[in-house]
């Protein structure tokens, strides 16, 4: 995958790491680059079902050599959030997103249950979106 701001390999490494966490810690996500002129040059990860530009994680390298990782289910999940955003604001830059230089100082317990709970929390929080726009 071609990420935007050209990485280094040590970013590359970094970014792998993330990548490879939510793969095995994820279920029925769709691993695709970028489908919209925001989420270009980013990883992104998705339900098959969901439209260009929607995602449930995305995660990309920033010009600082940082990698960004937004996670919905921090803001679709008020649970999520409400658990997690006091351990995780050292890292974070936005309502879902948080930037970090290397994955291994993050908070793992954090991670791994936005990740593993906090996926299908969010599927559902998109399910009943979509049921309300028909």
């Amino acid at each position: 995958m071609q990420f935007k701001n050209n990485p280094d390999s040590k970013t590359l490494k970094e970014i792998e790491k993330v990548l490879r966490f939510i793969r095995e810690h994820s279920q029925g996500l769709v691993e695709k680059p970028g489908d919209s002129k925001w989420t270009e040059g980013n990883c992104l990860f998705s339900y098959q079902e969901d439209e260009p530009g929607f995602y449930t994680f995305m995660v990309g390298a920033l010009k600082s050599g940082n990698i960004t990782w937004h996670m919905m289910p921090m803001y679709g999940v008020s649970e999520m959030n409400e658990k997690w955003a006091e351990v995780l604001s050292p890292h974070t830059s936005g309502k879902s997103c948080i930037q970090f230089s290397r994955f291994d100082d993050l908070p793992r317990e954090a991670l791994f249950d936005i990740v593993r709970n906090g996926t299908p929390m969010f599927q559902q929080v998109m399910l009943a979106h979509r049921a309300r726009k028909k």
